[in-house]
């Protein structure tokens, strides 16, 4: 599948079988259902990351994330940061759904049209409501481009209220809505603008900021587009990627001073960043964070919004299964004559053995056991572990089967006798193979034993480009679709090159949307790196069948990055 640039430029300027998303505050699940490559599964991916660009923008996000962090955490004040954190987004929901459905279906409109808009919302009231509601605040405007700046400014805006984030900060265990006027909430200023600034207000705004700059460099471009001649290539021309914050911060600063006129404060776009550095030291003050793959800090290239947008999207889980896979473990020594058939047969078309090496405690959300022995052992071991692993279905649903080995030796003698002649397959997690003691056991085997092997990233793709890739003097990379028959589902490829010979072979499962975005952002830093769309040059083979191993026998995928960072 073509990378399409045009979509990610767009998101990139404005700073079951149905595919659906949830987000949390601090990370966000999606489900995308038969398809995950098609245009319903890549709105779903977008809504839901404009949720989590929204809070990592504005105070009141930074509010809601540490809420939702806090909430993890076992202190006394547990339940009443819950209790705060439902009544928090119940004050905002509107306003940050307007934003999140409005913008992830206007990002793809080269793809869509307003009335397939509202086909793909078709079902869902309260949704087409949202996106209604959008619609009707930049109705005068017939720009897109315009559209989508002057609507994020709006609600972006909505979410600043300095009395009522400094307020909060002052009561975070006791906050009351009782002590700050309603209007100081999102949804009501949302409804404020909407009700006395409105549509016609915000065409003359944006009219006046082109009157004032005329002759300065690319006005002339938001000129036209207000007279309805867009020029989309050339707004969207990273050489003007200025030109959408500058008119943002426009509209912003003008409901800044409508807003101080009426007695409500508000604090300046980019106040989040000092003010959540501020809440964080508070918080680790008074209230510990609790541990967390994912901590609190931050962005540390703010300003770099292309990089920042690949950070944000390394939150996303891809969910496969709503429910925990069954899972079995059986020791070489329990391996029937029947078990042992079965595992040779492989899955596909090809015979073959799938090797595993994962993190046991990552494991453990993925699979249900029907044996509390099965899942004592796994907890024992805390730690990596090779299994051969293989799956078949039952009519209550797919089975999968690991049969750890806990040597090379034993392996290797099984593989030599009972397995003999069996392609050999290898996959292994990246946070696995960073346990050096274990790594180093194991490490050969996986790369030499193997007739294909790979390493499935299941930490931040954007640390390997950055800091691990670099080191190879060339990397080919693309995406590959994998179907399952009543599935499909998205990987990036890596492959690492040195002196003309293969290093590695990394995969990533991800959104369609996470792809390109990831592709966007190595495209414009990266000369080493060198697109391979129609996989002609990448070196794959029996990648497919490993792929097909995880797809069909892992509930989730997920990276966890070293950070979570905020814009």
């Amino acid at each position: 599948m073509k990378f399409n640039d045009n979509d990610i430029e767009a998101l990139l300027n404005f700073d079951g079988n149905t595919p659906i998303g949830q987000y949390n505050q601090l990370q966000w699940t999606t489900d995308f259902g038969a398809d995950a490559t098609g245009l319903t599964a890549k709105i779903v991916s977008a809504h839901e990351f404009f949720h989590s660009e929204l809070n990592n923008t504005t105070v009141y996000g930074c509010l809601l994330q540490s809420y939702a962090y806090l909430s993890r955490g076992k202190s006394p004040f547990q339940s009443a940061f819950k209790q705060l954190l439902v009544e928090l987004v119940q004050q905002c929901r509107e306003a940050h759904e307007v934003y999140a459905t409005w913008l992830s279906i206007t990002v793809f409109s080269q793809n869509i049209d307003d009335q397939q808009a509202r086909n793909v919302l078709m079902g869902n009231q309260l949704y087409e409501s949202y996106y209604t509601l959008g619609n009707e605040l930049v109705s005068e405007f017939p720009s897109l481009y315009l559209r989508q700046q002057v609507l994020t400014a709006c609600l972006r805006f909505c979410f600043q209220s300095q009395t009522l984030a400094q307020t909060i900060l002052g009561h975070l265990t006791d906050f009351a809505q009782s002590s700050v006027r309603s209007s100081e909430f999102p949804n009501q200023r949302f409804h404020h603008i909407r009700q006395h600034v409105g549509p016609s207000v915000l065409y003359a705004w944006v009219n006046e900021y082109i009157e004032q700059r005329k002759g300065l460099p690319a006005i002339d471009l938001l000129a036209a587009a207000l007279a309805g001649q867009e020029d989309t290539q050339a707004l969207l021309a990273r050489e003007n990627n200025d030109l959408a914050e500058q008119l943002m911060t426009w509209i912003y600063q003008t409901l800044q001073a409508h807003f101080n006129a009426r007695g409500s404060a508000s604090f300046d776009s980019r106040a989040h960043l000092s003010f959540f550095s501020q809440l964080l030291e508070h918080l680790q003050t008074n209230y510990p964070l609790p541990e967390s793959p994912n901590q609190l800090i931050p962005n540390q290239t703010p300003d770099d919004y292309e990089r920042s947008m690949v950070v944000t999207f390394e939150n996303e889980t891809i969910l496969l299964a709503q429910k925990p896979l069954s899972c079995i473990i059986r020791h070489p020594h329990e391996l029937t004559a029947d078990l042992t058939e079965r595992l040779l047969q492989g899955i596909g078309d090809e015979p073959h053995l799938f090797i595993t090496g994962r993190l046991s405690f990552l494991l453990r959300d993925q699979y249900q056991f029907a044996d509390p022995l099965d899942e004592a052992w796994l907890r024992q071991i805390n730690g990596p572990f090779t299994a051969i692993q293989y799956s078949y279905l039952t009519e209550q649903g797919r089975v999968v089967v690991f049969i750890p080995f806990d040597s090379v030796t034993a392996l290797t003698q099984f593989l030599m006798g009972k397995a003999a002649g069996v392609p050999v397959l290898g996959c292994v997690a990246v946070s696995a193979a960073y346990q050096s003691a274990w790594w180093q056991e194991w490490g050969d085997f996986f790369m030499d034993q193997c007739q294909t092997s790979c390493l499935l990233l299941d930490i931040s793709p954007l640390h390997f480009v950055e800091d691990v890739f670099i080191q190879d003097e060339f990397v080919y990379y693309g995406k590959m679709i994998i179907n399952t028959g009543d599935r499909s589902f998205t990987t990036l490829v890596f492959q690492t090159i040195q002196a003309g010979q293969i290093q590695a072979t990394l995969i990533a499962p991800c959104s369609d949307v996470y792809g390109s975005v990831l592709h966007y952002y190595i495209q414009h830093r990266y000369q080493q790196y060198q697109l391979d769309s129609l996989l002609t040059k990448i070196e794959y083979r029996q990648l497919p069948l490993i792929l097909g191993h995880l797809f069909k026998e892992e509930r989730s995928f997920y990276f966890r990055s070293p950070n979570t960072q905020f814009l």
